[in-house]
């Protein structure tokens, strides 16, 4: 449940109400609001945090609820406006406890109204699986044709080339990426799950991304809203799994700022360590690592999913595939062929045990900085 709340005066109320104890609320600015590219059944906001804005009520407007909090002046003066819909509940917040109660009881019910829209969509990627269990034959055939499809990938913007090589695994869910640039910077998104219904969420996800680039939203901010939105589909579905790598470049000075959970890989050639990674706090239910190093010329960067770290430790030797990626007379292409080649000639049957997907960045030898 979103709040909007710009001086905590709704935070403080809501914290001091043992009945609201087991409702998880995201506060948020009038300004990071705006930014936000999912909202809840619900909307609670400050009156002081209202705006006549076209965009502001737009996105206002998109939720099945939404309750305005303020003293009786501040009620009033909105009241007599006619850019609210008319079903907008007032409260005062000076109004005595037991009102006060009787509304939390009724935000209460909004919640569970959410929660069983959240356990339909459980439900209903439960069933997605068992449907893919009793059409298994024709989930083969869609992989081969999407292994045969999209396996290769090869893409070229300015100063930075990038190798791509995916495996179609026979576990739900799977490996999703795909990379883009704008305003001089190129973004890499990695996730991998194990549920359909996930998959399907963030590659919606992965839309949004673009959208947040152009407003220049910073990417932890992104990550949050993406973290969010998925613990709140899936709350009670506790075999719901996702991890993701998201890697930023900036084109001009080769700068590379990374976020990842410890289930995907990266590497950088000629045995480089990869120094100064730290945990954050980002997210709370989930470890993510981030760093920032400045790429060199000729320099190249793997990104391996987490399909591939457990495949390869299954089959081959531990660090073979350093040295197949180390060797610079190796055409990165060719690298992530022999990685692949390595795994499905140990594997018996079409497909492996999980998607597995290995990335190349490669620097332009000649790459034109700016200074």
């Amino acid at each position: 449940m979103i709040v909007i709340d710009n001086n905590h005066r709704l935070k403080k109320m809501f914290f001091e109400e043992e009945s609201l104890k087991n409702i998880t609320f995201q506060y948020v600015t009038s300004e990071d609001f705006l930014k936000l590219s999912f909202l809840s059944t619900v909307i609670i906001i400050d009156a002081n945090c209202l705006s006549t804005d076209q965009i502001f009520i737009d996105q206002l407007l998109k939720n099945e609820a939404l309750l305005v909090f303020g003293n009786i002046e501040e009620l009033k003066s909105i009241s007599s406006k006619s850019f609210l819909p008319a079903e907008t509940l007032y409260i005062d917040v000076d109004t005595s406890n037991v009102t006060l109660q009787s509304i939390f009881r009724g935000i209460n019910y909004l919640v569970e109204k959410q929660e069983n829209y959240r356990n339909q969509l459980v439900d209903f990627d439960q069933k997605i699986s068992g449907i893919v269990d009793v059409f298994e034959e024709h989930l083969i055939q869609i992989k081969k044709i999407y292994d045969r499809v999209v396996f290769f990938r090869k893409e070229s913007v300015k100063n930075i080339q990038l190798f791509s090589k995916y495996c179609a695994g026979r576990s739900p869910g799977g490996d999703y990426f795909d990379a883009f640039s704008e305003n001089s910077k190129f973004y890499l998104y990695c996730t991998t799950t194990n549920s359909y219904l996930l998959s399907n969420l963030l590659m919606k996800l992965f839309l949004d991304l673009k959208t947040f680039v152009k407003k220049d939203v910073d990417l932890e901010f992104y990550l949050k809203n993406l973290d969010l939105q998925v613990r709140d589909t899936f709350k009670n579905d506790k075999k719901i799994t996702f991890d993701f790598c998201l890697t930023e470049v900036n084109l001009n000075n080769l700068t590379l700022t990374y976020y990842r959970t410890n289930s995907f890989g990266l590497e950088l050639s000629g045995n480089n360590l990869i120094e100064g990674e730290e945990e954050t706090s980002l997210l709370p239910m989930t470890k993510v690592y981030k760093n920032t190093l400045t790429l060199k010329h000729g320099e190249r960067l793997l990104v391996y999913s987490p399909g591939f770290k457990r495949l390869w430790s299954k089959y081959c030797e531990e660090n073979e595939f350093l040295d197949i990626f180390n060797n610079q007379r190796i055409y990165p292409k060719d690298i992530v062929d022999e990685l692949a080649f390595q795994l499905r000639s140990k594997n018996t049957g079409y497909f492996l045990d999980t998607d597995s997907s290995t990335i190349i960045l490669e620097v332009d030898k000649n790459a034109v900085l700016e200074v």
